[in-house]
């Protein structure tokens, strides 16, 4: 088990990194720590999860602090994330989910604010699939309470992504990547959106397409 919990402590200092790089933890000169990423442990009620604090670019595989799924802490040197209560109540509820991706990027942040969902406006492949019925937003509920916690696990039951008015946006996967995968995509389809409506009303593809996708996909098993 040690191994397994080793290389998903790697895989997660990566998938930091790349979040870090890519601009998903909001504008370098004001956040350092804009979100927190977690991954369930395989066959374990455990849950590893980014600290408090801290930069994205900087995270180290022992910096991750494992957790029960109540938020106790069970091994690490760090204060675990504000934000425990959300992800916990999401893989409470959401036996699927190996990875979970809160961040803070621009263009996500942008529409959330503007209470402006995002609407399939193209299908690129890859997780494109998770956005052909839209990104909802979650009304604004206090930062790392208990009661987010429950809004975004029910808002998530159906769902890969969701922006979380005033406070980013939040995506779930089988694993750590793939929940990081959805996030990035999220960011390339907002900002795609905004350009959009610069020069008009953007016109979503039609219902019926996008439905069909949706179940082609889960008749294959992928997580949508």
């Amino acid at each position: 088990m040690s191994k397994i919990i080793d290389d998903l402590r790697g895989r997660m200092a990566k998938v930091g990194k790349l979040m870090w790089d890519e601009g998903l933890t909001g504008k370098k000169s004001i956040y350092l720590a804009g979100g927190n990423i977690s991954a369930r442990i395989p066959d374990t009620d455990s849950i590893l999860i980014k600290p408090t604090g801290g930069s994205f670019g900087s995270l180290k595989a022992e910096d991750f602090i494992v957790i029960d799924m109540n938020g106790r802490v069970l091994k690490g040197d760090f204060k675990p994330s504000s934000e425990t209560p959300m992800h916990t109540a999401v893989y409470r509820s959401r036996h699927d989910v190996g990875g979970i991706v809160h961040f803070h990027s621009l263009y996500c942040g942008v529409f959330g604010i503007a209470g402006i969902e995002l609407i399939p406006l193209t299908y690129g492949g890859g997780p494109g699939v998770q956005f052909m019925r839209g990104v909802p937003i979650v009304p604004w509920v206090r930062a790392g309470t208990n009661e987010l916690g429950e809004v975004v696990a029910t808002a998530l039951q159906d769902r890969s992504i969701l922006l979380l008015e005033f406070h980013g946006a939040i995506s779930v996967g089988p694993t750590i990547e793939q929940a990081y995968h959805v996030a990035s995509k999220a960011e390339e389809l907002a900002e795609f959106q905004w350009h959009v409506m610069c020069i008009g009303k953007p016109n979503m593809i039609p219902e019926s397409a996008r439905l069909a996708m949706v179940e082609a996909a889960r008749k294959k098993g992928e997580f949508v």
